[in-house]
């Protein structure tokens, strides 16, 4: 693990992707309007989805990592379009194709094997005495 702090290791990550994006971004968009032309609303909705939205979730997941591990952690980026197409079905009132529900159960049940839930069960390694023994066996001194 990292002796950073999840909110630092965050910060690292936005700012250095904000940088990126203000480089790039003139020579695809063109150039950018003045922040002095931007109204309030604007602003304040810019910093509120960055700080909230993206910042927030950051420093959520990077205690998952630390709590959960990566590969637990990272599972989460395969839920997030189930919950899309169900909030667009039941707040935007979207159609539901037959396929949507189908790819759903399709990734459930990859993140169920990917977990350890479903299938065969492999043995977690539990740390003992600084040596790494399966979770089955009490580990050796």
């Amino acid at each position: 693990g990292s002796a950073h702090s999840g909110l630092s290791l965050s910060a690292a990550q936005l700012l250095l992707a904000a940088g990126q994006l203000a480089i790039v971004t003139p020579f695809v968009a063109g150039a950018p309007p003045l922040p002095t032309e931007l109204s309030a609303k604007v602003v304040a909705s810019v910093l509120t989805l960055g700080v909230l939205g993206t910042g927030l979730a950051f420093v959520i997941n990077m205690r998952n990592i630390r709590v959960a591990g990566a590969s637990t952690a990272s599972t989460v980026t395969y839920l997030i379009p189930i919950f899309a197409v169900l909030i667009g079905a039941v707040v935007l009132d979207e159609r539901l194709n037959w396929h949507q529900p189908v790819g759903a159960l399709i990734v459930l049940l990859g993140v169920a094997v990917a977990q350890g839930v479903v299938g065969r069960r492999r043995p977690r390694p539990v740390v003992g005495a600084g040596v790494l023994a399966p979770a089955a066996e009490p580990a050796r001194r």
